[in-house]
């Protein structure tokens, strides 16, 4: 597979189209409705133009650092900013395969052989403040029920007294967790990774896995650099909800929330109500 070729591969499970057809508009390609024709556009332009696939890393990269995360905020002393700030710039990345690839994603067996550690792989800063990404392999469980009149003949043999089988399936995926700081506000923020998947929704717990594992871990690195803890409980954004709905600015198209049961809802409003 070309570099091109696993290229798109990534910008597909991780940006979406909608978010590819944006990058291609920015570089000045023509866009497309398909990911079929999105990848010849790419390979196309890259063959003519080898530093576009340079630009499209980046793009990819800023996607890694932003979208699709579950984020949360801690205020801190700010007396403690620029030590935060030293401790997030001088953090060592862990040398190894995800290292090599970032921003693209390791191949499945090079991620099946990965330990499930956090470990960094990279770190930026931008106008706002500085930051690292942690990657690893996560270990999701999907199950899949089968009725009996959905039996082989084979599974009637083998289980004839039986009208339903349940299959268990261990996916791996590769996630990208962020610490970033926000300088002037003095707010660390927590990114944890969801993931995006036709065949795979997070479940509740399974998202609160990686935000509590995100919070030890910069808990962890915080503390044994200025041994002190630096944050407590995150901000609660709630209060803020009523603020969105009486702002002028705009509507709400889309909308989503967890429940204390574990399931998760998404609403999507007409245009303009």
């Amino acid at each position: 597979m070309s570099k091109a070729e696993l290229l798109v591969r990534n910008l597909k499970s991780r940006a979406g189209i909608n978010v590819a057809q944006n990058i291609l508009r920015a570089a000045k390609l023509p866009s497309a409705k398909s990911w079929t024709a999105i990848e010849a556009i790419i390979i196309q332009a890259i063959g003519k133009n080898p530093g576009l696939y340079d630009s499209l890393v980046d793009a990819l990269s800023v996607q890694l650092i932003c979208d699709l995360k579950a984020t949360s905020y801690f205020s801190i002393d700010p007396s403690k900013t620029l030590a935060v700030k030293s401790v997030l710039q001088k953090v060592g990345v862990h040398k190894g395969e995800m290292f090599d690839a970032f921003p693209l994603s390791v191949t499945a067996a090079q991620l099946k052989k990965d330990d499930g550690e956090l470990k960094v792989v990279h770190s930026f800063s931008d106008a706002f403040g500085v930051g690292i990404i942690y990657s690893r392999k996560r270990v999701f469980t999907i199950s899949e029920e089968y009725e009996r009149d959905k039996f082989t003949a084979p599974m009637l043999k083998q289980f004839p007294e039986h009208d339903k089988i349940v299959a268990i399936k261990h996916y791996h995926h590769q996630t990208f967790d962020v610490v970033y700081l926000n300088i002037e506000h003095s707010v660390i923020e927590l990114r944890a990774d969801i993931t995006r998947s036709d065949v795979l929704v997070q479940t509740v717990k399974q998202q609160e896995k990686s935000i509590d594992d995100l919070r030890k871990k910069a808990q962890l690195l915080f503390f044994s650099e200025l041994k002190e803890k630096i944050f407590e409980s995150p901000k609660n954004l709630f209060p803020l909800i009523k603020k969105i709905y009486a702002d002028p600015a705009g509507a709400i198209k889309k909308l989503g929330f967890s429940t204390v049961s574990g399931s998760i809802k998404t609403e999507t409003m007409k245009g303009g109500v």
